[in-house]
């Protein structure tokens, strides 16, 4: 992933990954609509496979907490 500024540009690797787990970010050109793709996947996720998004939100807990910092999660809605 490259950034400059808001300018973002992603390898085709990186894209294929992304699309590995149902995200496209093929036309994603800046953090802004990076974001955008990842909150509507994510909101996508959580009314069709809410435990798979438990697991990836306990997983992302868990590899900022290696690197020594600290989130606090998100309680899960009703």
């Amino acid at each position: 992933m490259l950034i400059a500024g808001n300018s973002l540009r992603l390898t085709s690797d990186e894209i294929e990954q992304h699309r590995g787990v149902g995200l496209n970010v093929e036309h994603v050109r800046s953090r802004d609509q990076y974001a955008r793709a990842v909150e509507v996947w994510a909101l996508c996720l959580a009314e069709v496979r809410p435990d798979v998004l438990r697991k990836f939100d306990d997983m992302l807990i868990k590899a900022v907490e290696q690197k020594g910092e600290s989130i606090h999660p998100v309680p899960p809605t009703a």
